[in-house]
């Protein structure tokens, strides 16, 4: 009976985490297909053409990898940047990235389908009037068997955004189900707004 239990829950985790995926698509795909029409329109069809590749290579994985209980950290992040390329054009000189990635565990497996979500959301917290330039700032490190991420947020003005806890289909706490399900007792999730304005959500996994 525990394992029956233990099984429905993971498979309730799965639905809401697809429910959830189902739900925040639709509107980025909206959002990507209208600015390639600004962009064919202001004739900058490059930049069109460049924003329409990392919308197809971003659906493919999506449905493809749909189901893959797992990925590689080298799988996650090329997934994210698949994302990253299309908010780039979208929101210029406001978007601001930087990278620091461990190549020691590039090769590392995670949950799959953890670390874009939670940019996403950061972003759309964060930059959604497209008034407030940000800065998004991603981190995976190795050390004493396990595998940290770290994704990070900080506004020009005002303190970061991280999400509503309360709500249940909130992807943080989509995602520390998952983890709870998944590695219980094995993972630290954690979110904080440091003293140096930084909005940084933290996952910490055994490394295999």
């Amino acid at each position: 009976n525990e394992i029956e239990y233990s099984q429905i829950e993971m498979e309730l985790v799965m639905a809401r985490l697809h429910e959830l995926r189902s739900r925040i698509h639709p509107e980025f795909l909206f959002n990507t297909l209208n600015e390639v029409s600004n962009l064919v329109k202001s004739n900058r069809g490059r930049e069109a053409d460049r924003v329409l590749s990392s919308l197809s290579e971003f659906l493919r994985m999506t449905v493809y990898d749909n189901d893959r209980e797992e990925a590689t950290v080298e799988e996650e992040i090329d997934f994210l940047n698949r994302y990253l390329e299309i908010e780039e054009t979208r929101f210029g000189g406001l978007l601001r990235l930087s990278r620091k990635l461990d190549g020691r565990v590039m090769k590392a497996l995670v949950p799959n389908f953890t670390i874009q979500p939670i940019v996403e959301e950061l972003v759309a917290k964060n930059l959604d009037a497209r008034e407030c330039p940000c800065e998004v700032e991603i981190v995976t490190s190795g050390d004493g068997g396990f595998l940290e991420i770290t994704m990070r947020v900080r506004r020009e003005k005002g303190i970061p955004q991280i999400g509503d806890e309360v709500s249940d289909d909130n992807i943080f706490n989509v995602t520390r189900q998952r983890l709870l399900q998944i590695l219980p007792g094995e993972h630290q999730f954690e979110t904080s707004v440091t003293t140096d304005g930084w909005g940084t959500v933290r996952i910490r996994i055994p490394l295999k």
